[in-house]
């Protein structure tokens, strides 16, 4: 029995059973010069299933080794009025078999094991009620392949959630590092405004009982002067706070491309991880050349920043170890070149290879997702267009350098994951 191969979509999880299929059965007393003659007459018959009288699989004969064994004269003379039991014998070793339900990627790992000289060869698909049709391996790993890019991007829009959810939380602590931060200024402001109104009412009843004196008059403008100095000043610290905030969130939480100055941009950064290190032993220092002007996505800069120094803080030292993490910029030509170092603890050899991989942190019992790097890798790479280099040694502390157009292109640079970790 022959008939056209049966159409489906390939769904990302689908079955063998839902690719496209031929249905071309004969019976195991056919004889081959009648199998030549169906081969013949359609160029698109992958192969032909051999049942027995009680319709039981015999064989799978593929259309390539079929003709193949009947290009040869000798062989064409022994077999070609002869029934196909005798071909299949002597010529056809069993075939791939495998049920309708069986999923894709398993049977297309146990077709891609079969000796070479049969990779290419078709498979029988059985269905029930002992009914089977012809597979082209071709079929199976086009849908195979269509799988394995559905599972990619499931996979690449699941890691882009991980890492959007990863800024927030960097956006996050940001927040609560600064709301703890303007809570002194904003106190302490309090404070003295307090005491300011309590002089203004106190001097408001001596002038009701004209009972000033000159050493009143002076006291309440001394004292004026000194509560409104504390609150000015306390102020203009809230506001800095403030605007350098707005200015980073406003960044970090767009992709907007700006012009900027290197040496201001980081310091609005480092300002707001002051907070981290305000109860730490650690120093945080800034070292940038000054008039280095940029043209790029001060957004990912602020992620990459971040992240480095706040790693560089929960990894390279105790809670109660002190020590110093550096940030330094400098000019390189067309490119500026930014280091976070610190003399910390250092990365041991065997996780040198693995720091920018996704997922893979330490500290997972601490809450660390092990993307902070990755994301850091990616924004250095394909935002910036630039490369970021890793240098440590246990005890040395550790240094990850980066390289950077000072002119952002507008197609990141993708390079090889492979040169990006030193000794």
């Amino acid at each position: 029995m022959l008939t056209q191969p049966t159409e489906a979509h390939t769904a990302p999880a689908a079955v063998v059973g839902d690719l496209p299929t031929f249905e071309c059965s004969v019976s195991l007393q056919m004889r081959c010069q009648q199998v030549h003659a169906l081969f013949a007459s359609d160029a698109l018959i992958p192969g032909v299933v051999v049942q027995d009288a009680q319709g039981r699989l015999r064989a799978l004969m593929s259309r390539n080794r079929f003709l193949e064994v009947f290009s040869q004269s000798y062989r064409s003379e022994v077999y070609f009025s002869r029934p196909l039991e005798r071909l299949l014998r002597d010529e056809f070793s069993a075939p791939l078999c495998v049920t309708a339900d069986a999923s894709i990627a398993a049977v297309a790992e146990t077709a891609l094991q079969r000796p070479r000289d049969r990779f290419n060869e078709p498979l029988a698909v059985a269905y029930p009620g002992d009914v089977y049709k012809v597979l082209e391996m071709h079929d199976l790993l086009l849908a195979l392949a269509r799988i394995q890019t559905h599972q990619y991007q499931q996979l690449q829009v699941a890691l882009d959630h991980l890492v959007q959810a990863e800024k927030l939380a960097s956006l996050g602590a940001l927040v609560a590092g600064v709301a703890h931060e303007i809570n002194t200024p904003i106190g302490v402001s309090l404070s003295a405004a307090s005491h300011l109104s309590e002089q203004v009412n106190a001097f408001g009843g001596l002038l009701e009982r004209q009972q000033i004196r000159k050493a009143d008059l002076q006291a309440f403008v001394d004292g004026s002067r000194e509560a409104s100095g504390i609150i000015l000043h306390n102020m203009e610290r809230a506001a800095a706070l403030v605007r350098s905030f707005k200015q980073v969130a406003a960044d970090q939480t767009s992709e907007t491309r700006r012009n900027f100055d290197l040496q201001q941009t980081v310091a609005e950064i480092l300002f707001n991880l002051g907070p981290r290190f305000k109860h730490r032993s650690v120093e945080l220092v800034q070292q940038v050349e000054p008039g280095i002007a940029m043209d790029c996505f001060p957004g990912a800069l602020a992620q990459i920043l971040s992240n480095l120094v706040l790693n560089a803080l929960l990894h390279g030292f105790e809670e109660t170890g002190s020590g110093q993490i550096e940030v330094l910029g400098s000019r390189r030509g067309q490119d500026v070149e930014i280091t976070v170092r610190d003399n910390g603890r250092g990365i041991p050899a065997d996780l040198l290879g693995r720091v920018f991989d996704p997922f893979f942190t330490t500290k997972r019992n601490q809450g660390g997702t092990g993307l902070g790097l990755h994301i850091v890798f990616n924004l250095v790479h394909n935002t910036l267009g630039g490369s970021i280099v890793l240098h440590s040694s246990v005890g040395q502390g550790s240094a990850f350098v980066m390289r950077v157009p000072c002119v952002a292109p507008h197609h990141g640079l993708r390079q090889d994951r492979a040169s990006a970790v030193a000794n």
